[in-house]
Protein backbone atom coordinates (compact mmCIF):
# COMPACT_ATOMS: atom_id res chain seq x y z
CA UNK A 1 0.00 0.00 0.00
CA UNK A 2 1.16 3.62 -0.93
CA UNK A 3 -0.17 6.32 1.35
CA UNK A 4 -1.20 9.86 0.48
CA UNK A 5 -1.84 11.84 3.76
CA UNK A 6 -4.04 15.15 2.59
CA UNK A 7 -5.46 13.20 -0.39
CA UNK A 8 -6.60 10.49 2.34
CA UNK A 9 -6.65 8.09 0.20
CA UNK A 10 -4.80 4.63 0.48
CA UNK A 11 -3.99 3.06 -2.88
CA UNK A 12 -2.90 -0.40 -3.76
CA UNK A 13 -0.92 -2.24 -6.29
CA UNK A 14 -3.87 -2.83 -8.56
CA UNK A 15 -4.55 0.83 -8.18
CA UNK A 16 -7.69 0.25 -5.89
CA UNK A 17 -8.28 3.46 -3.95
CA UNK A 18 -9.73 3.24 -0.52
CA UNK A 19 -11.05 7.00 0.84
CA UNK A 20 -9.70 7.36 4.64
CA UNK A 21 -11.20 11.21 4.90
CA UNK A 22 -13.66 11.17 8.10
CA UNK A 23 -15.87 14.01 7.70
CA UNK A 24 -17.82 15.26 10.55
CA UNK A 25 -21.53 14.73 10.79
CA UNK A 26 -22.35 18.13 9.23
CA UNK A 27 -20.07 17.03 6.33
CA UNK A 28 -21.83 14.03 5.78
CA UNK A 29 -24.88 16.29 4.45
CA UNK A 30 -24.22 16.90 0.82
CA UNK A 31 -27.83 19.09 0.29
CA UNK A 32 -28.14 20.92 3.50
CA UNK A 33 -31.52 23.26 4.19
CA UNK A 34 -30.84 26.69 3.05
CA UNK A 35 -29.52 29.10 5.82
CA UNK A 36 -28.97 32.73 4.98
CA UNK A 37 -27.59 34.37 8.08
CA UNK A 38 -25.04 32.95 10.64
CA UNK A 39 -26.21 31.55 14.04
CA UNK A 40 -26.89 33.97 16.88
CA UNK A 41 -24.35 32.47 19.13
CA UNK A 42 -21.75 31.26 16.96
CA UNK A 43 -21.66 35.05 14.82
CA UNK A 44 -21.41 36.29 18.58
CA UNK A 45 -17.83 34.47 18.94
CA UNK A 46 -16.50 34.91 15.44
CA UNK A 47 -18.18 38.91 15.99
CA UNK A 48 -15.94 38.99 19.49
CA UNK A 49 -13.06 37.68 17.84
CA UNK A 50 -12.81 39.84 14.98
CA UNK A 51 -13.73 42.78 16.85
CA UNK A 52 -16.66 43.43 15.62
CA UNK A 53 -15.11 44.46 11.99
CA UNK A 54 -17.96 43.98 9.32
CA UNK A 55 -15.64 43.57 6.72
CA UNK A 56 -13.60 41.24 8.78
CA UNK A 57 -16.55 39.34 9.72
CA UNK A 58 -17.25 38.82 5.96
CA UNK A 59 -14.12 38.02 4.76
CA UNK A 60 -13.61 35.34 7.17
CA UNK A 61 -16.75 33.60 6.47
CA UNK A 62 -16.36 33.86 3.25
CA UNK A 63 -12.52 31.92 3.29
CA UNK A 64 -14.33 29.75 5.55
CA UNK A 65 -17.07 28.93 2.99
CA UNK A 66 -14.65 28.07 0.41
CA UNK A 67 -13.09 25.68 2.37
CA UNK A 68 -15.76 24.07 3.60
CA UNK A 69 -17.29 23.69 -0.34
CA UNK A 70 -14.33 23.27 -2.22
CA UNK A 71 -12.38 21.44 0.23
CA UNK A 72 -8.60 23.62 -0.91
CA UNK A 73 -6.00 25.01 0.57
CA UNK A 74 -7.21 28.80 0.40
CA UNK A 75 -3.07 30.37 -0.28
CA UNK A 76 -4.19 32.78 2.34
CA UNK A 77 -4.18 32.57 6.55
CA UNK A 78 -5.54 34.51 9.32
CA UNK A 79 -3.99 36.72 12.38
CA UNK A 80 -6.50 36.71 15.21
CA UNK A 81 -4.75 38.22 18.41
CA UNK A 82 -5.76 40.41 21.43
CA UNK A 83 -5.71 39.67 25.03
CA UNK A 84 -6.38 36.31 26.57
CA UNK A 85 -10.54 35.09 26.93
CA UNK A 86 -11.52 37.41 23.70
CA UNK A 87 -13.03 34.09 22.31
CA UNK A 88 -10.37 32.70 20.69
CA UNK A 89 -10.14 29.30 22.49
CA UNK A 90 -13.90 29.22 22.19
CA UNK A 91 -13.52 29.70 18.45
CA UNK A 92 -11.14 27.00 17.57
CA UNK A 93 -12.29 24.09 20.19
CA UNK A 94 -16.33 24.74 20.27
CA UNK A 95 -16.86 25.73 16.41
CA UNK A 96 -13.58 24.91 13.62
CA UNK A 97 -12.73 21.70 15.18
CA UNK A 98 -16.56 19.96 15.87
CA UNK A 99 -17.54 21.26 12.36
CA UNK A 100 -14.79 20.02 10.59
CA UNK A 101 -13.81 16.63 12.32
CA UNK A 102 -10.52 16.55 14.79
CA UNK A 103 -8.90 14.37 12.51
CA UNK A 104 -8.97 17.05 10.15
CA UNK A 105 -7.97 20.05 12.48
CA UNK A 106 -4.69 20.41 13.81
CA UNK A 107 -3.45 22.49 17.06
CA UNK A 108 0.23 23.20 17.08
CA UNK A 109 2.90 25.62 18.82
CA UNK A 110 5.46 27.49 16.70
CA UNK A 111 7.91 25.63 18.27
CA UNK A 112 6.25 22.64 16.13
CA UNK A 113 6.27 25.29 13.27
CA UNK A 114 9.87 25.62 12.63
CA UNK A 115 10.67 21.97 13.53
CA UNK A 116 11.80 19.96 10.47
CA UNK A 117 8.75 17.51 11.15
CA UNK A 118 5.47 19.01 9.82
CA UNK A 119 2.90 16.24 10.40
CA UNK A 120 0.38 18.45 12.14
CA UNK A 121 -0.34 19.02 8.44
CA UNK A 122 -1.25 15.54 7.69
CA UNK A 123 -5.00 15.82 6.24
CA UNK A 124 -5.53 19.27 8.44
CA UNK A 125 -8.23 21.32 6.41
CA UNK A 126 -7.47 23.47 9.15
CA UNK A 127 -4.38 24.12 11.21
CA UNK A 128 -4.73 26.38 14.78
CA UNK A 129 -0.64 27.93 15.65
CA UNK A 130 -1.68 28.76 19.44
CA UNK A 131 0.19 31.42 21.00
CA UNK A 132 1.95 32.31 17.85
CA UNK A 133 5.15 34.81 18.46
CA UNK A 134 7.39 36.57 15.73
CA UNK A 135 10.36 34.25 16.72
CA UNK A 136 13.77 36.12 17.18
CA UNK A 137 16.19 34.41 15.72
CA UNK A 138 19.14 34.25 13.41
CA UNK A 139 17.09 31.80 11.13
CA UNK A 140 14.09 34.06 11.20
CA UNK A 141 14.03 34.57 7.23
CA UNK A 142 14.31 31.16 6.63
CA UNK A 143 11.60 30.25 9.65
CA UNK A 144 9.17 33.07 7.64
CA UNK A 145 9.83 31.63 4.11
CA UNK A 146 9.27 28.11 5.50
CA UNK A 147 5.45 29.48 7.21
CA UNK A 148 4.53 31.39 3.66
CA UNK A 149 5.34 28.35 1.98
CA UNK A 150 3.54 25.98 4.28
CA UNK A 151 0.07 28.83 3.73
CA UNK A 152 0.79 28.87 -0.03
CA UNK A 153 2.19 25.70 -1.96
CA UNK A 154 -0.20 23.27 -4.00
CA UNK A 155 2.18 20.45 -2.84
CA UNK A 156 4.32 19.66 0.45
CA UNK A 157 6.63 17.25 1.59
CA UNK A 158 5.08 15.53 4.85
CA UNK A 159 7.66 14.77 7.32
CA UNK A 160 6.59 12.62 10.50
CA UNK A 161 9.42 10.72 12.94
CA UNK A 162 10.65 7.41 11.88
CA UNK A 163 8.17 7.63 8.85
CA UNK A 164 9.89 8.33 5.06
CA UNK A 165 9.02 11.79 3.50
CA UNK A 166 6.49 12.17 1.28
CA UNK A 167 5.12 14.78 -1.04
CA UNK A 168 1.28 15.40 -0.49
CA UNK A 169 -1.16 17.85 -2.06
CA UNK A 170 -1.76 20.72 0.39
CA UNK A 171 -5.01 21.52 1.71
CA UNK A 172 -3.95 23.03 5.31
CA UNK A 173 -5.50 26.70 6.06
CA UNK A 174 -3.49 28.38 8.86
CA UNK A 175 -4.83 30.70 11.83
CA UNK A 176 -2.35 32.11 13.90
CA UNK A 177 -3.73 32.78 17.13
CA UNK A 178 -1.82 34.72 19.71
CA UNK A 179 -1.93 37.20 22.64
CA UNK A 180 1.52 38.87 22.02
CA UNK A 181 1.87 42.30 20.08
CA UNK A 182 3.25 40.82 17.08
CA UNK A 183 2.17 37.19 16.54
CA UNK A 184 3.62 37.05 13.09
CA UNK A 185 6.67 38.45 10.46
CA UNK A 186 4.65 40.08 7.96
CA UNK A 187 6.61 41.93 5.11
CA UNK A 188 5.16 44.67 3.23
CA UNK A 189 4.83 42.86 -0.24
CA UNK A 190 3.50 40.06 1.96
CA UNK A 191 0.21 38.30 -0.18
CA UNK A 192 -0.53 35.50 2.74
CA UNK A 193 -1.87 37.12 5.82
CA UNK A 194 -5.07 38.61 6.72
CA UNK A 195 -5.48 40.60 9.91
CA UNK A 196 -8.17 41.01 12.22
CA UNK A 197 -8.01 44.29 14.82
CA UNK A 198 -6.36 43.39 18.16
CA UNK A 199 -9.12 42.80 20.32
CA UNK A 200 -8.77 43.65 24.19
CA UNK A 201 -12.25 42.91 25.35
CA UNK A 202 -13.29 39.57 26.82
CA UNK A 203 -15.86 37.38 25.31
CA UNK A 204 -18.69 37.59 27.67
CA UNK A 205 -20.49 34.23 27.05
CA UNK A 206 -22.57 31.89 29.53
CA UNK A 207 -22.69 28.15 30.00
CA UNK A 208 -25.70 28.46 28.28
CA UNK A 209 -24.63 30.02 24.92
CA UNK A 210 -21.80 27.80 24.94
CA UNK A 211 -24.36 24.92 25.10
CA UNK A 212 -26.22 26.50 22.45
CA UNK A 213 -23.29 26.50 19.93
CA UNK A 214 -23.68 22.55 19.71
CA UNK A 215 -27.01 22.90 18.29
CA UNK A 216 -26.08 25.58 16.22
CA UNK A 217 -23.31 24.07 14.18
CA UNK A 218 -25.50 22.03 11.38
CA UNK A 219 -27.34 25.64 10.55
CA UNK A 220 -23.57 27.01 10.55
CA UNK A 221 -22.39 24.34 8.40
CA UNK A 222 -25.76 24.74 6.20
CA UNK A 223 -25.21 28.85 5.65
CA UNK A 224 -21.09 28.42 4.55
CA UNK A 225 -22.36 25.67 2.24
CA UNK A 226 -24.90 27.87 0.49
CA UNK A 227 -22.82 31.30 1.36
CA UNK A 228 -21.30 32.32 -1.86
CA UNK A 229 -18.05 31.64 -1.98
CA UNK A 230 -15.88 33.38 -3.91
CA UNK A 231 -11.87 32.20 -4.07
CA UNK A 232 -10.48 34.57 -5.64
CA UNK A 233 -11.53 37.29 -2.85
CA UNK A 234 -10.19 34.22 -0.21
CA UNK A 235 -6.69 34.22 -1.99
CA UNK A 236 -6.69 38.12 -1.59
CA UNK A 237 -5.06 39.46 1.71
CA UNK A 238 -7.62 41.89 3.37
CA UNK A 239 -5.58 45.66 2.87
CA UNK A 240 -7.01 47.26 6.12
CA UNK A 241 -5.36 49.03 8.98
CA UNK A 242 -4.96 46.52 11.37
CA UNK A 243 -2.56 44.50 9.01
CA UNK A 244 -0.59 47.63 8.10
CA UNK A 245 0.24 48.23 11.52
CA UNK A 246 1.24 44.44 12.27
CA UNK A 247 3.61 45.26 8.73
CA UNK A 248 4.66 48.89 10.38
CA UNK A 249 5.59 46.76 13.97
CA UNK A 250 7.64 43.94 11.80
CA UNK A 251 9.70 46.98 9.85
CA UNK A 252 13.22 47.38 11.52
CA UNK A 253 14.77 51.23 11.44
CA UNK A 254 17.08 49.34 8.59
CA UNK A 255 14.00 48.24 6.40
CA UNK A 256 12.77 51.98 7.08
CA UNK A 257 16.02 53.41 6.09
CA UNK A 258 16.26 50.90 2.88
CA UNK A 259 12.31 51.92 1.79
CA UNK A 260 13.58 55.16 2.02
CA UNK A 261 16.61 55.38 0.30
CA UNK A 262 14.81 53.22 -2.51
CA UNK A 263 11.84 55.48 -2.80
CA UNK A 264 14.11 58.67 -2.69
CA UNK A 265 12.57 60.15 0.49
CA UNK A 266 14.38 62.36 2.05
CA UNK A 267 11.93 64.02 4.90
CA UNK A 268 12.74 60.56 6.25
CA UNK A 269 16.31 61.34 6.78
CA UNK A 270 15.76 64.48 8.11
CA UNK A 271 13.54 63.59 10.50
CA UNK A 272 15.85 61.42 12.04
CA UNK A 273 17.97 64.58 13.01
CA UNK A 274 17.52 64.96 16.75
CA UNK A 275 15.85 68.16 18.70
CA UNK A 276 19.29 68.39 19.97
CA UNK A 277 23.04 67.66 18.86
CA UNK A 278 24.39 65.02 20.69
CA UNK A 279 27.48 65.75 22.50
CA UNK A 280 30.79 66.23 20.14
CA UNK A 281 33.19 65.10 22.06
CA UNK A 282 35.53 63.71 19.04
CA UNK A 283 35.46 60.13 20.04
CA UNK A 284 32.32 59.32 20.83
CA UNK A 285 30.90 57.04 18.10
CA UNK A 286 27.11 57.63 18.11
CA UNK A 287 28.19 61.96 17.80
CA UNK A 288 31.16 61.13 15.01
CA UNK A 289 28.10 58.91 13.25
CA UNK A 290 26.04 61.92 13.61
CA UNK A 291 28.33 64.10 12.36
CA UNK A 292 28.78 62.22 9.16
CA UNK A 293 25.42 61.47 8.66
CA UNK A 294 23.87 65.79 9.21
CA UNK A 295 26.82 66.35 6.98
CA UNK A 296 26.06 63.92 4.20
CA UNK A 297 22.28 64.58 4.45
CA UNK A 298 23.40 68.99 3.80
CA UNK A 299 24.83 67.78 0.74
CA UNK A 300 21.68 65.87 -0.25
CA UNK A 301 19.60 68.78 0.19
CA UNK A 302 21.97 71.12 -1.53
CA UNK A 303 22.77 68.91 -4.96
CA UNK A 304 20.05 66.00 -4.84
CA UNK A 305 22.88 63.10 -6.18
CA UNK A 306 21.62 60.94 -9.07
CA UNK A 307 24.08 57.88 -7.14
CA UNK A 308 25.37 57.25 -3.65
CA UNK A 309 28.59 55.51 -2.92
CA UNK A 310 28.91 52.54 -0.73
CA UNK A 311 30.38 54.48 1.94
CA UNK A 312 27.45 57.32 1.84
CA UNK A 313 24.84 54.41 2.12
CA UNK A 314 26.54 53.35 5.40
CA UNK A 315 26.77 56.74 6.56
CA UNK A 316 22.87 57.16 6.23
CA UNK A 317 22.02 53.64 7.81
CA UNK A 318 25.00 53.81 10.32
CA UNK A 319 23.77 56.67 12.59
CA UNK A 320 19.80 56.10 12.64
CA UNK A 321 20.39 52.41 13.24
CA UNK A 322 22.71 52.00 15.84
CA UNK A 323 25.89 49.71 15.79
CA UNK A 324 23.94 46.67 14.01
CA UNK A 325 25.13 48.05 10.84
CA UNK A 326 28.11 45.88 9.56
CA UNK A 327 31.54 47.77 9.67
CA UNK A 328 33.14 45.66 6.49
CA UNK A 329 32.55 46.14 2.80
CA UNK A 330 31.73 42.73 2.52
CA UNK A 331 29.44 42.39 4.98
CA UNK A 332 27.41 45.53 4.48
CA UNK A 333 27.35 44.90 0.92
CA UNK A 334 25.63 41.34 2.02
CA UNK A 335 23.44 43.49 4.63
CA UNK A 336 22.36 46.33 2.12
CA UNK A 337 20.89 43.32 -0.64
CA UNK A 338 19.04 41.60 2.45
CA UNK A 339 17.40 44.94 2.83
CA UNK A 340 16.57 45.00 -1.24
CA UNK A 341 19.92 47.25 -1.98
CA UNK A 342 21.89 45.69 -4.65
CA UNK A 343 25.28 48.22 -5.22
CA UNK A 344 26.83 48.12 -8.59
CA UNK A 345 29.82 50.26 -10.40
CA UNK A 346 28.24 53.93 -10.74
CA UNK A 347 29.65 56.90 -11.99
CA UNK A 348 30.00 59.03 -8.79
CA UNK A 349 31.11 63.26 -9.92
CA UNK A 350 32.20 64.24 -6.23
CA UNK A 351 34.43 65.09 -4.98
CA UNK A 352 36.27 63.68 -8.13
CA UNK A 353 33.98 62.03 -10.93
CA UNK A 354 35.31 58.41 -10.79
CA UNK A 355 33.60 54.67 -11.17
CA UNK A 356 32.67 53.31 -7.25
CA UNK A 357 30.74 50.99 -6.13
CA UNK A 358 26.74 52.23 -5.00
CA UNK A 359 23.51 53.06 -6.44
CA UNK A 360 21.71 55.21 -8.67
CA UNK A 361 18.67 57.04 -6.69
CA UNK A 362 15.77 59.25 -8.07
CA UNK A 363 15.30 61.95 -4.87
CA UNK A 364 11.46 62.80 -4.79
CA UNK A 365 11.42 66.52 -3.21
CA UNK A 366 9.94 69.64 -2.83
CA UNK A 367 11.73 72.71 -3.48
CA UNK A 368 10.22 74.88 -0.74
CA UNK A 369 10.45 71.99 1.72
CA UNK A 370 14.36 72.15 0.56
CA UNK A 371 14.39 75.71 1.41
CA UNK A 372 13.11 75.38 5.08
CA UNK A 373 15.53 72.92 5.57
CA UNK A 374 18.59 75.06 4.53
CA UNK A 375 17.52 77.91 5.87
CA UNK A 376 16.74 76.07 9.06
CA UNK A 377 20.86 74.57 9.13
CA UNK A 378 21.86 78.12 8.11
CA UNK A 379 20.19 79.16 11.40
CA UNK A 380 21.94 76.61 13.30
CA UNK A 381 18.40 75.35 14.14
CA UNK A 382 19.31 72.10 12.82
Amino acid sequence: LTFDPLNTTVVDRDNRVLNTFQPSEYFKNLRPKVVRSVPKTILKVISQVLTQDSQCIERFLNWLACIVQYRVNTGTAWVLHGATGTGKGTLINKILTPLFHPSNTSICTMTELNSQFNGFMKNAMIVWVDESQKQEDVRNELIGARIRNMITEPRVPIREMYRDVCMAPNRANFIFASNHQIPVEIVEDDRRFNVAPRQMEKLKISDTEIKAIDTELADFYAFLMHHPADQQTARTPLQNLARARLISNNQTAADLIAKAILEGDLTFFWEQLPSTKPLNDGFSPNALAYEAYRTLLIELLKHQPLTLTRDELYTLFRYPAGRNVPDSSHKFTSFLKHHGIDVEVVWHKKPIPRSVRGINVVWQTDKDWIKECLRLIDAGAA
